[in-house]
């Protein structure tokens, strides 16, 4: 059942150089370039007042662009001189709050702002069945749990067959075990419906859950989209890295076309790379660093248990620490130690840091620490 209005032909959303003032030493976004294809989640994440809430909110009609363009569904809604209001744009909003209407029960509230020619062949009916909300119609929204009530929100504004579906942080409010349940639900719902999504979160795993794509932002940037995996794996730069998780960058030189040295050992690399001087460093998580028995130069500085591992941020002799993970307890804290680099996982090398160059370990020194 598709709720989607536009063409499979053109992103359903285009902002082109899009931003918004609030004073002359305010900028909120800036200069934002952005499409969401047809059936698309994209996910904005990044840290509290970076722009991702101020960018949905221009998207939705509810802040006017002091730049740029913004069409949505083939139709120009902003460009300085032209402003099209929210009520026009064929753009569903679910808020944090979920805006529910207390005095009306379920169906009532679904159904409001729907007439008939939005609610051909039932269309309002598949809405309810849906979300599952059959059972439900009759009662108010205090009558509700957190999750019947963010269904609810959701059933509402995808009854008017929107072109585009925003949501600004919904799942803040509810219990993490809620959380997880709903966002899986969310997802289902908005894939079957096959409706274009942008979702605001600051929760990374959410949108590693939710996401068909990633957009990181930054003091009103966008610093990189792509795919959750990407993002994770090779991330554009040295904020986007240590945004998604603990993440180092360890100084290299380059010895031959071969071979690179860190302050934890040499590594050795399948494809040559250019031995012309250069300022690199190497992206390092707790992942892809292994306890080497010799010579022991670093010391672990801390523990901590994330359920599933342990954490150990380990100083290394030049002060900076960096994370390893291990499945047991087996370190203590004070205790000297030596790191490798785990051959099993590509590398990528970072300059000036922004990211270079992905390179394979060579296998023929699979399990042994290099000096």
């Amino acid at each position: 059942m598709s709720t989607q209005l536009g063409s499979e032909n053109f992103p359903v959303i285009r902002c082109i150089g899009i931003g918004k003032t609030y004073s002359s030493t305010t900028e909120a976004v800036q200069n934002v370039d952005l499409t969401v294809n047809h059936g698309e989640i994209l996910v904005l994440l990044g840290p509290s007042g970076c722009g991702k809430t101020t960018l949905l909110r221009m998207i939705a009609g509810f802040e006017e662009p002091t730049r740029g363009s913004l069409s949505i569904g083939g139709q120009l809604v902003s460009i300085p001189g032209k402003f099209v209001k929210p009520e026009h744009r064929k753009v569903g909003m679910v808020f944090q709050d979920y805006a529910l209407f207390p005095h009306i029960s379920v169906g009532k509230n679904i159904q409001f702002g729907v007439d008939n020619a939005n609610n051909p062949d039932g269309h309002v009916q598949k809405i309810i069945d849906l979300v599952g909300l059959n059972h439900l119609l009759h009662r108010k929204p205090n009558e509700l749990s957190g999750g019947e009530q963010q269904r609810t929100a959701l059933a509402r504004a995808l009854a008017p067959r929107p072109t585009v579906m925003l949501f600004d942080e919904p799942l803040s409010n509810l219990d993490a075990t809620l959380r997880v349940s709903i966002r899986a639900e969310i997802k289902e719902i908005l894939k079957q419906a096959e409706v274009t999504t942008i979702f605001v979160t600051h929760d990374k795993e959410e949108a590693m859950f939710l996401a068909d794509r990633i957009a990181i932002m930054h003091d009103g940037n966008i610093e990189q989209i792509d795919t959750p995996e990407q993002i994770y794996n090779k991330p554009a730069n040295r904020f986007v890295a240590e945004f998604m998780d603990p993440a180092s960058f360890l100084d290299i030189s380059i010895e031959d076309e071969h071979t690179l040295a860190t302050e934890i050992g040499k590594i050795h690399i399948t494809e040559p790379i250019d031995t012309a001087e250069k300022q690199l460093q190497l992206l390092v998580r707790g992942n892809n660093v292994y306890l080497s028995p010799q010579p022991e130069t670093a010391v672990i500085d801390s523990v901590s248990f994330k359920g599933s591992h342990y954490s150990y941020a380990i100083k290394l002799a030049s002060g900076q620490t960096i994370e390893y993970l291990s499945p047991d307890n087996v370190l203590k804290v004070g205790q000297f130690v030596s790191l490798g680099i785990n051959d099993t996982l590509p590398i990528h090398l970072y300059e000036n840091e922004k990211y270079a160059y992905t390179h394979s370990v060579s296998k023929a020194f699979a399990g042994k620490p290099q000096p």
